[in-house]
């Protein structure tokens, strides 16, 4: 009897001493993703939340597609490139708008939310710069400076 009470005690105190260190392994990585973009690496942060992706614990597993669409949304504030700029957001948006979907009463759908609104102002602004840039904007927009 105290034999198999003993083992019970064990294999319960293994289980959350396990859950526990899984736990820290994962705000380990959250925090090491936010590092990563908070010194301009989002294109590091990205490979690396790629790579973690493939054996994911349950819980990191559902932190990654918010985790990810925060990175692309950070990566495409760095790209130099318009095109590339908008095409980065847009894969923000769309996991943003998918995570939504997913997690509509999460508490964090507040944030995300204001992180759909924050892809669809930055979108606007590049579109803007890019018709700013193109030659024929003035005269497409303003028919009386062509006269």
């Amino acid at each position: 009897m105290k034999r198999g009470l003993l083992l019970l005690l064990g294999a319960i105190l293994f289980v959350a001493g396990r859950a526990q260190a899984q736990d820290a392994s994962v705000q380990d990585d959250m925090r090491f993703i936010e590092e990563l973009r908070k010194q301009g690496k989002s294109d590091l942060a990205l490979e690396y939340l790629e790579k973690v992706a493939k054996n994911a614990s349950p819980e990191l597993a559902k932190a990654l597609p918010l985790e990810m669409a925060r990175t692309r949304l950070e990566a495409a504030g760095e790209e130099p490139d318009s095109a590339k700029r908008l095409a980065l957001y847009g894969e923000a948006r769309d996991e943003f708008q998918k995570w939504l979907q997913a997690n509509p009463a999460d508490p964090h759908a507040s944030e995300v939310k204001l992180d759909l609104a924050h892809v669809t102002v930055q979108q606007g602004r590049t579109q803007l710069s890019r018709a700013f840039l193109n030659e024929d904007f003035e005269t497409e927009m303003t028919p009386e400076a062509g006269k």
